[in-house]
């Protein structure tokens, strides 16, 4: 039951695929398949007792590097660099031990992960991805001072070629503009905002309520939204 892959940009013949599993991450070449879990990774399982580990998504960034999100673990964001060495970030208490779903990274290599039902964090490495004290964190979430998102329950996320974070849930999408200023911004300074229109006299949120399940950016800036029942 694969949940996720991602194609490595500077190597097209390595594959990552992720799953819920007792060997929850898989990398593929052109000589070698590699399966990864606990004993040979920073992945760790879930707390049901099954041995199994949650990779919820994996991306491989430009420079090669694989990320991938474990769920349901303390440390949920993983890191494996082109050299084999593996990383793991602590991002706070918010993602700790939470059903983890998307994650995408923007153009300022900032990291962005979803969770089922605590918003959105975002991970900034600042370019030393071994040097975790330079590191900073942001939670974008439910609540005026805390994000103003629609919902808790995050279910996509898409990076603009302008700077904007589009966050898509249950209850329909909102823009955190200009994303990369946000981890020096004071709370109610970050949040998320949603598209207003005039619609036979009043004033409405574009998709309004609607569960949002996926949105993907085109080469001319256009956002596309999947929707679990009113088409794209």
């Amino acid at each position: 039951d694969f949940i996720d892959v991602a194609i490595n940009p500077s190597d097209t013949a390595e594959i990552a695929m992720a799953t819920f599993s007792y060997r929850p991450l898989t990398l593929l070449n052109a000589t070698d398949t590699i399966g990864f879990d606990a004993n040979n990774s920073p992945i760790k399982p879930t707390s049901a007792g099954n041995g199994w580990s949650l990779v919820s998504d994996v991306l491989f960034d430009q420079k090669g590097n694989l990320w991938a999100l474990n769920g349901y673990s303390e440390r949920p964001l993983t890191v494996r660099e082109k050299d084999g060495t593996w990383y793991s970030f602590d991002c706070g208490s918010t993602p700790k031990n939470k059903y983890t779903t998307k994650m995408i990274q923007d153009f300022d290599e900032i990291l962005w992960f979803a969770t089922k039902s605590d918003g959105v964090v975002g991970y900034k490495h600042n370019g030393t991805i071994s040097d975790a004290s330079d590191d900073q964190i942001i939670t974008i979430d439910e609540g005026a001072f805390s994000g103003n998102l629609p919902s808790s329950a995050v279910t996509a996320l898409a990076a603009d070629f302008d700077g904007e974070l589009w966050i898509g849930t249950e209850m329909g999408f909102a823009i955190l503009y200009n994303s990369a200023g946000a981890f020096d911004a004071q709370p109610g300074d970050y949040n998320a905002q949603q598209i207003k229109v005039n619609f036979e006299g009043n004033v409405e949120y574009v998709l309004g309520k609607t569960h949002i399940t996926d949105i993907e950016v085109d080469g001319g800036n256009r956002k596309w939204m999947a929707t679990a029942n009113a088409g794209i």
